[in-house]
Parts: structure tokens; sequence; C-alpha cells
């Protein structure tokens, strides 16, 4: 056997690779968190309907936490790369109590605006609150501006992160 071996099948893969697209495969992220928040929402919200069905405050209670998981699973599952980026971060875990407080002022909001939602729902024609299979016009028009201010808030934390601990390479 001669001093010097030369694998043929492994230089001819290394000639066919790609370099570029090693680099890209590594920018690539596996964290999923901040396209999938709807639906770790979803149940949070289901389990607390539920559970709190039987209480006067227990929508408000459901709405609120599940908006507040929402709100940061977006806004943390955008700006960072993987969990480690976040949890091995210990100034990030407390930048997001920081983000808590307006994050607080919004719930105080939110619940008014859930409130008045709950009001005048008795006060409106019974078409708009009759429900079909798709949910009524009523759900729909308390819906829609929950998620955008939901996923408006979440960005803007997700911005907030990025400004103070540096931008995820997209």
């Amino acid at each position: 056997m001669p001093d010097e071996y030369v694998d043929l099948k492994s230089s001819a893969a290394d000639k066919d690779r790609d370099p570029d697209k090693d680099d890209r495969d590594k920018v690539q992220s596996s964290w999923w968190l901040g396209r999938w928040a709807h639906v770790l929402t979803i149940p949070v919200w289901f389990i607390l309907f539920v559970a709190l069905n039987h209480e006067p405050w227990g929508d408000y209670v459901a709405v609120a936490v599940a908006y507040t998981v929402f709100v940061f699973c977006l806004a943390i599952g955008n700006a960072f790369e993987d969990s480690d980026d976040y949890l091995g971060n210990s100034k990030a875990v407390q930048f997001t109590g920081i983000l808590l407080i307006p994050h607080a002022l919004v719930l105080l909001l939110l619940a008014w605006c859930l409130s008045e939602w709950f009001h005048l729902a008795t006060v409106v024609p019974p078409w708009v609150t009759h429900e079909g299979r798709k949910g009524s016009l009523w759900y729909w028009c308390g819906m829609i501006p929950l998620s955008a201010a939901g996923y408006w808030q979440g960005m803007w934390m997700a911005t907030q992160f990025r400004r103070r601990f540096g931008k995820r390479d997209e």
C-alpha cells in the first residue's frame, strides 16, 4: 500500500459540495417559537377558558394570559436565533422583566376594551351577535383587532430585543 492513500469517493464528494450551501444551513434557524406563537396561544386560552368559565372574571384572565403568551412567544421567537441565545443570556431574561411594564399597561387597556366589548354585545342588534358555523360578526370584530394588537406588540418587543442584544441574522 502506498504511503499516500487517496480516497477517491470522498475527494469527489468534496469537489461537488457547495460551501455556500453549508453556510446557509448554519444560518437556518431551528427556533420555531415565533412562527408558531398562535398555535401555543390557542390551547392556553382554551384551558383557562374552560377552567375559569364559572367565574365572572374568567374571560378576562383567559384572554389576558393567552395574549401574554402570544406576545412574548412572538417577540422572543423573532428576536433570537435559538433558545440558547435567549435563555443563556441572563441580561435578555432580565430585559424581559423590563418589557413587562409596558405590557402591563397594554393589558390594562385590553381589560377595559374587553369589558366594553362584553357590555356592547348586549346593546347591538341580534344579527351582529348571532353565531353561525364560523362565529358571529361580533366575535370577529373583537378577534381581529386583538390579534393585530398582539402582533404589533410582539413585533415591537422583538425590535426592542434586537436593539438591545444585536440583530438576528436572517
